[in-house]
């Protein structure tokens, strides 16, 4: 009998490297560019955790479709980091419920599912500007799922709070593109305490988180605009 659909083996996915890596959002304006700076990295096997085979995918990548709504079902694989780049908006989503079960919900239950595996570390693609005491229902539920990924116990969790992205979508999300516009605009006088406000390329995030998860950190770290451009050797 086959391996089920959205499930593998140890066998099925040859583990035959030293570092397993899971990614999740490989498909978004973050995630793709981490797929490649993951592969990229010697001794390093990448597992991709989809909704939806993805061709755009590096080839190196092993794409595992699943349901995240039924990450406890999926047979764990033996990893060391898992990297989240999932996310989505309350416009597309459609309403605050739907908004919540991608940005909060699914992230747990990766959380939960990395802690199955194994992993000693856990990185975050979230917002600046989280905050358990925000008004702004978004930025609040980043800030809860951030608390709540503290709370499964990894060794390291990285927890990326850049502005708004800058980088080519595959889809399209008019209103962000007249934010980006505003926040480059805005970008030079954005200086001191408001530095953390910049619209950033996605892929430096990448960059950074790729970089990040080689570091021999333990605890929460949190990286704005400064540390992120710093981690990807940006000015």
């Amino acid at each position: 009998m086959g391996t089920p659909k959205g499930q593998y083996t140890r066998d099925s996915l040859r583990y035959n490297r030293a570092v397993v890596s899971i990614i999740a959002g490989a498909t978004g304006l973050v995630g793709g560019h981490l797929a490649s700076e993951l592969v990229g990295v010697v001794g390093q096997q990448v597992v991709a955790l989809v909704r939806r085979t993805a061709p755009a995918l590096p080839p190196q990548v092993t794409q595992v479709v699943c349901d995240f709504a039924r990450l406890d079902s999926l047979t764990p694989a033996p990893a060391e980091a898992v990297f989240c780049a999932l996310g989505t908006t309350i416009a597309k989503a459609g309403s605050r419920e739907a908004f919540r079960q991608v940005d909060y919900e699914a992230i747990l239950a990766l959380g939960r599912y990395g802690r199955r595996c194994g992993a000693r570390q856990f990185s975050l693609v979230s917002s600046v500007g989280a905050s358990l005491g925000s008004f702004n229902f978004y930025l609040r539920v980043k800030a809860e799922v951030e608390r709540d990924l503290a709370a499964l116990g990894y060794q390291a969790l990285h927890i990326f709070r850049p502005g708004v992205l800058v980088g080519n979508r595959a889809e399209s999300r008019p209103g962000e593109r007249l934010g980006v516009a505003i926040s480059k605009a805005l970008g030079p006088l954005l200086i001191g305490l408001l530095v953390k406000y910049r619209a950033i390329d996605a892929s430096w995030v990448a960059s950074a988180m790729a970089r990040a998860s080689q570091e021999p950190t333990t605890g929460i770290s949190i990286y704005h605009y400064r540390e992120i451009a710093a981690m990807a050797g940006r000015p």
